[in-house]
């Protein structure tokens, strides 16, 4: 197990790697003054700006992203193949990866229908449209946060007729040797009734393909029969390197820490912190992206107002810190419990986040460490605008948001506040970090000890059940601002430039059309 205490306290390190220095000492003061400027201060470098994106589609409260890669072109000829045949192997690993079940077959009929979107009726069509967007975005037929099994918004009468019309104008549905009439007999079921498949897995089969080599500064990200492709963000890996290096300097190494942009990949981005053999690979631009289209509108929306305007200002530097002590140094998996894993990574964060050598690595300013607490409780209460329908929750990130919520507002670190008719939620620096330090040592405790039985008293008590009121009331608040519930990233796509058929470069190119894009990825299917 790797020790908490590596960087606790990081006052009592001594720092041998050259930081990027900050000028001028900021006044401590309480993280709920009002704001103490109104903008960085001069001497503070202004945040590298976000990984390129447009939104391309909004689903209902949903907003896909495509993301860019302009820094691609800078690479190397040999680079940009190499960066090519990954994605290649990319393609090839998603379509394993949704082999489960019958997944693959859903995909399949799915792509065969709208490839020939022209003789589906007009009304049926937009309804097979948005289910095989769901299944995309999801990965599969079940919800990503749920689990929960999808419900198309058309019947079995009506896919029949949909796929007849298909296979009529010539469409594929990858039936070598196979009627269309048993296919859909055999994915009726899978398709709609709710005993089959009632869950998504909690693992998905690996993909046996082999990774290909990738030379500096490329790297491959393997996740659950996924690869993602990066190239090194020089900017906002710095900090991250400052941070390993000071705690090898004590003899209490951490995993190296890169921070990557988005190159490639299939699917959207699950995840922006990736355990690496060795090492942690973050898609910090991304992140940013993320909080340009949604976070910064929901501070402004969710945030006690006479915090927003500093809150805003932080984000970023509260994005990376959170990134680098959640990721790199709080994440430590040893397979009891999912939750426990999520709670704890959260908890060392919160614990490191107020120690004074942040601010010498560059990671936090002092106002924004002072504003941590709050940063952390306005996240808290966006995110219950995840939760599921219904009073239960099972999604292992937010059951640990749950139990840290229960914990904190019971130890008085946290209090609800209304005002013009609009609660919030609002922090208590001292005892945030008192509630943190507290919550991490009973989870060790029990992580150490393994007792599943006093876990599972725990997460069933407090972090298993919602507040259906605080859901509602910060979705209705988001949908008042339009802002998007959720976000969806998609990588930029990889091209190869063919002269007489022969792949002779690559190019990335974000995704324009998202529907395009899907049949596109599923072609591989």
């Amino acid at each position: 197990m790797r020790a908490i205490a590596a960087l606790v306290p990081l006052a009592a390190l001594a720092c041998k790697t050259a930081v990027r220095p900050t000028a001028r000492a900021e006044t401590p003061s309480s993280a709920n003054a009002g704001p103490t400027d109104t903008g960085p201060p001069p001497s503070e470098p202004a945040p590298p700006p976000p990984q390129p994106f447009a939104v391309i589609a909004t689903i209902s409260d949903l907003a896909v992203v495509a993301l860019d890669a302009p820094a691609f072109a800078q690479l190397s000829h040999d680079q940009r193949l190499d960066a090519l045949r990954a994605s290649q192997t990319a393609a090839a690993m998603d379509a394993a990866a949704m082999d489960y079940g019958h997944t693959l077959g859903i995909v399949r009929m799915l792509r065969a229908i709208l490839s020939r979107p022209a003789v589906v009726p007009p009304q049926l069509l937009p309804r097979i449209r948005d289910f095989a967007r769901a299944v995309y975005l999801n990965r599969g037929v079940h919800d990503v946060e749920t689990r929960r099994k999808l419900v198309p918004p058309f019947s079995m009468a009506e896919l029949r007729i949909a796929a007849l019309a298909a296979q009529a104008a010539g469409a594929d549905f990858a039936l070598p040797g196979a009627k269309l009439e048993f296919a859909l007999r055999a994915l009726e079921g899978p398709f709609f009734d709710p005993r089959v498949d009632p869950q998504r897995p909690r693992s998905e089969p690996r993909s046996s393909e082999p990774l290909p080599e990738a030379a500096a500064p490329l790297e491959l990200v393997p996740f659950s029969g996924r690869l993602f492709i990066g190239i090194a963000d020089e900017e906002r890996s710095h900090p991250l390197a400052a941070l390993a290096q000071l705690s090898a300097s004590q003899n209490r190494p951490v995993p190296a820490a890169e921070a990557l942009q988005l190159t490639g990949g299939a699917g959207p981005l699950p995840a922006f912190g990736f355990a690496l053999p060795g090492r942690v690979a973050l898609f910090a631009a991304a992140a940013d992206a993320l909080d340009k289209v949604r976070t910064a509108g929901a501070l402004s929306a969710l945030a006690d107002p006479a915090l927003a305007s500093d809150l805003l200002r932080c984000l970023p530097q509260h994005r990376l810190a959170q990134l680098a002590l959640r990721e790199v140094i709080g994440r430590q998996s040893e397979g009891l419990d999912a939750t426990l894993d999520e709670a704890r990574a959260d908890l060392v964060a919160h614990v490191l986040a107020a120690d004074p050598r942040l601010r010498e690595l560059g990671l936090l300013s002092a106002r924004c460490q002072q504003l941590w607490p709050q940063f952390a409780a306005t996240l808290w209460f966006l995110s219950q605008a995840h939760l599921p329908s219904g009073e239960r929750i099972e999604e292992e990130r937010q059951r640990a948001t749950q139990l840290e919520l229960w914990w904190f507002t019971g130890k008085g670190a946290l209090s609800e506040r209304h005002e013009a008719g609009r609660r919030f939620l609002s922090a208590d620096p001292a005892r945030f970090q008192k509630a943190a330090s507290e919550l991490l040592a009973l989870l060790q405790d029990i992580a150490a000890s393994r007792d599943l039985v006093r876990l599972r008293d725990l997460l069933e008590s407090h972090a298993s059940k919602l507040d259906a009121q605080w859901r509602n009331d910060v979705i209705a608040r988001l949908r008042a601002a339009g802002i998007p519930r959720r976000v969806a990233l998609l990588p930029p796509r990889l091209e190869p430039v063919l002269i007489e058929g022969k792949e002779i470069d690559a190019q990335a190119r974000p995704v324009e059309d998202f529907d395009a894009g899907i049949l596109r990825e599923w072609a591989a299917f």
